[in-house]
């Protein structure tokens, strides 16, 4: 039968998948003229040399039709000849492909006096946070503006403790006159007791509250509460003379009061000046320390805003212009697939067969190494953020033996990859001239003398991308025949489907 015919032919193949895809791309409906059309198409575009046999698929559809007319390979053509086909881009389908890719991609290109900036979502985020970081200093010049205005608590603070400590000793020296002018009164001697330990409360705030930069060409702050403590032992002191006469012998001793205790308390009052003396200077020192402070934060944001940021524009974008046709050409040949499908354990048997075939495997087998060491790297990510996060002990400590032995494991096959591979001191690499050229190989070098013992996971993404860029052509091939495999299984399903109905329609016959 031709169907089966058709299936028996393994080599490289016009696929009707291919050619579902082709008419959804043009939006053309099924029907069997324009089928016919664009299949002739195809063909007419492919070499002569290259094409065998023609073989017809028929389907029943109430009455048997043509569907469309498929040429297979010859089992002697070559896969680096299909390689070669689908590069120069022979075939419409894939130019109206690559139409369609550039207008898409062009949606997120900028065109600017420098050359083109792509828009990568990278670079989108970047521009978010210079943005961000923008507005943050716009805010830090207002703030800073402001502290200009600002003013210091720090001497109400002392006045509001000195005014509590004056007010409690103006009542105890009213308390002790009554007493000492009068009879005992047990009501006024409790007062007195009160009062006299609201004064050790309130000295107590009042040291505390001292500052510790108000310090004048006479008065520091160690020396004000050496005096201050003084005065009020030789006040505290009377006091409890004072007050234990009257409680335990009865006896108010008026000539000590008037001789010992109202000048110490009188001395008292007086060297709590001084504590308002180093709050006014300390208060002083403040403000003038907000003013110099809003005037440098004004330079240095203004120098921020109208050198810093635009400098760091510029460079973006001109290293943005000076990469910019490596990174479309990376991304024309979407060459992060050939990176995930060597990394896919499900494709690498079958990929790393293709490499071998086209004289290719020793670029795969950099890239398998690559990947490990990348591997390596994710995985000393992932016990450094489990570490973080808080173990107990004994994990925490297998961790970092593990991730010591993973370093070690990085080193050598970092070693083992600048060795084999980077040191053959020319602009090739694998038998390819390397995009960045030497730079890129002296770069990873330089990166490997100075952070080997924490080498970065991006250490080989530069030669890897390149690599994959090469690889390319392999993966078309790999692409197409897992294509050319799903194709048999929609006809050997299609085939049954017809095969059901035949038998059908004979039965009913």
């Amino acid at each position: 039968m031709s169907l089966q015919h058709a299936l028996q032919q393994q080599s490289n193949s016009i696929t009707f998948v291919e050619m579902e895809n082709l008419l959804i791309t043009l939006n053309i409906d099924s029907t069997n003229q324009l089928e016919q059309q664009i299949t002739s198409t195809i063909l007419s575009s492919l070499p002569s040399a290259h094409l065998n046999n023609s073989t017809s698929i028929t389907t029943t559809t109430g009455s048997s039709q043509q569907l469309s007319t498929f040429k297979y390979f010859d089992q002697s053509t070559s896969s680096s000849t299909l390689i070669k086909i689908i590069e120069e881009g022979n075939n419409d389908g894939v130019n109206i492909n690559k139409n369609i890719s550039i207008q898409r991609k062009k949606e997120f290109i900028i065109k600017t006096k420098c050359g083109q900036l792509e828009l990568t979502f990278d670079r989108i985020l970047a521009f978010i946070i210079m943005l961000l970081a923008i507005i943050t200093l716009l805010i830090l010049v207002i703030l800073s503006t402001g502290t200009i205005f600002l003013q210091t608590n720090t001497e109400n603070k002392t006045f509001n403790n000195f005014t509590k400590v004056t007010k409690n000793l103006i009542r105890l020296n009213a308390y002790y006159t009554i007493l000492m002018e009068s009879k005992l009164d047990e009501l006024l001697i409790e007062e007195i007791n009160e009062t006299m330990i609201d004064v050790k409360v309130d000295y107590n705030k009042l040291l505390i509250d001292i500052p510790y930069y108000g310090n004048t060409a006479q008065y520091s702050r160690s020396r004000v509460v050496t005096i201050l403590n003084r005065n009020f032992k030789s006040l505290e002191s009377n006091h409890n003379y004072i007050y234990n006469e009257i409680i335990v012998n009865n006896y108010t001793d008026t000539k000590f009061f008037y001789s010992n205790y109202h000048p110490s308390l009188v001395n008292f009052t007086q060297s709590l000046d001084l504590a308002l003396i180093l709050a006014d200077k300390a208060a002083s020192n403040e403000d003038e320390y907000m003013n110099i402070n809003a005037i440098i934060d004004l330079s240095l944001v203004g120098f921020v805003l109208i050198i810093i940021i635009p400098s760091i524009g510029l460079i973006l974008i001109k290293s943005a212009v000076n990469d910019n046709k490596f990174m479309e050409k990376l991304q024309k040949a979407d060459a992060r697939i050939v990176i995930e499908t060597i990394a896919d354990p499900r494709y690498q048997s079958y990929f790393k067969e293709l490499c071998k075939e086209h004289n290719q495997l020793s670029k795969y087998l950099f890239m398998e190494r690559v990947q490990l060491f990348n591997e390596i790297c994710q995985r000393v990510f992932t016990l450094q953020d489990e570490i973080e996060e808080g173990v107990n002990l004994e994990m925490s400590k297998k961790m970092l033996i593990e991730i010591d032995d993973l370093e070690a494991k990085k080193f050598e096959l970092s070693f083992e990859l600048i060795t084999e591979y980077l040191d053959l001191g020319s602009d090739t690499f694998l038998g390819f001239r390397l995009v960045g050229r030497k730079r890129s190989i002296e770069k990873i070098k330089k990166i490997f003398d100075t952070q080997s013992m924490n080498l970065p996971e991006n250490l080989f993404k530069n030669i890897q991308s390149n690599v994959s860029l090469n690889l390319l052509p392999i993966y078309k091939l790999f692409k197409s025949n897992q294509q050319r495999k799903r194709n048999e299984r929609k006809i050997k399903i299609i085939a049954k489907q017809q095969d059901k109905h035949e038998i059908m329609k004979n039965k009913q016959q």
